[in-house]
């Protein structure tokens, strides 16, 4: 974002024309100008998915201290003997065990799915800006020596 950021302040800085007639190259500082901000409105819409992510993951955590169902006032031991038909791999009891692990799963899994969605996004951008880029170019040199 940073280099988003200063890529624009040079491009105002250097378009700080003294002239009042529109030129070619102030038409070629707009457009670059009109990239910086696609891209950083891009890295913006990218930002707010990945944080509406996280809310939605941190959201979806559950611990036992955050439902009053799955906290009781007992010790783990006789949690451990209420639930001692459920023992996990590692050895640990209970249901609320169970769900945090399982709560976990769900939002890891959610958020390996925004950042792949993410990484679509920025893949499509950099196809979609370029390409546009590159027609503006062609249309750019065959247009401005017919101009003059």
């Amino acid at each position: 974002m940073a280099l988003l950021i200063t890529s624009y302040l040079v491009l105002t800085n250097m378009h700080a024309s003294k002239y009042t007639v529109f030129t070619a190259i102030d038409g070629w500082m707009y457009v670059c100008k009109v990239f910086v901000i696609a891209a950083m409105l891009e890295f913006a819409w990218l930002l707010r998915l990945m944080k509406k992510a996280a809310k939605r993951a941190n959201k979806n955590r559950t611990s036992p201290a955050a439902d009053p169902s799955l906290s009781s006032s007992t010790s783990p031991t006789r949690q451990a003997g209420r639930n001692s038909r459920r023992v996990n791999e590692s050895g640990k009891f209970g249901k609320v065990w169970d769900m945090l692990q399982a709560s976990k799963a769900a939002s890891y899994a959610d958020e390996a799915a925004t950042e792949q969605k993410c990484r679509t996004i920025d893949g499509w951008a950099f196809i979609v800006f370029n390409s546009i880029f590159l027609a503006f170019c062609a249309l750019y040199a065959i247009v401005l020596p017919t101009i003059g």
